[in-house]
C-alpha cells in the first residue's frame, strides 16, 4: 500500500503557520527553531510541520524553502502556490479526480478510504479529509 496523504493530527496549526510564514522572513531553513521561535508554534505541533510542509512542495528535503514557499509569500502569487501545492502534496487524490478540492466531503472521505484502505471510523482518514 502507497503512503498515506499527508495530515496533521492538529489541522488549524496549518491555517496558523502559513498566516506567520506570510508575515516573517523567508528563513534559510525551515527548522524547528524557525517553527517554535519564530512562527510560534511550540511542541510536537510544530515539529510535525516540517515534515507535512516537505510532503506539500513547500520545503526541500534539506529545509530550504522551495519557489512555492516563496510564491505563497507573494499575496499576488500566494493562492495559486497554494494550489500547486496541494497538488503535490494529495497528488494521489488528484490523479483519481482533477477536481478533488471541488468533492463533497463524502465523495473526498470514498477516495481517501479506497486509497488508503483504512477504515472508515479511522481518525487518519478523518484528519486527511
Amino acid at each position: 500500500m502507497a503512503e498515506n496523504p499527508p495530515y496533521l493530527a492538529s489541522p488549524g496549526t496549518v491555517t496558523k503557520a502559513l498566516e506567520k510564514i506570510k508575515a516573517a522572513a523567508t528563513p534559510d531553513r525551515f527548522t524547528t527553531d524557525f517553527v517554535h521561535t519564530v512562527l510560534g508554534i511550540k511542541g510536537g505541533t510544530g515539529n510535525a510541520l516540517i515534515p507535512f510542509f516537505k510532503r506539500m512542495g513547500l520545503v526541500k528535503s534539506d529545509g530550504t524553502p522551495t519557489d512555492i514557499y516563496q510564491k505563497f509569500r507573494n499575496p499576488a502569487s500566494s493562492k495559486r502556490a497554494a494550489a500547486q501545492a496541494l497538488r503535490i502534496g494529495y497528488k494521489a487524490l488528484y490523479e483519481r479526480n482533477e477536481y478533488i478540492h471541488k468533492a463533497s466531503d463524502e465523495d473526498l472521505k470514498g477516495i481517501v478510504l479506497e486509497l488508503t484502505g483504512l477504515q472508515t471510523d479511522n481518525p487518519v482518514a478523518k484528519l486527511i479529509v
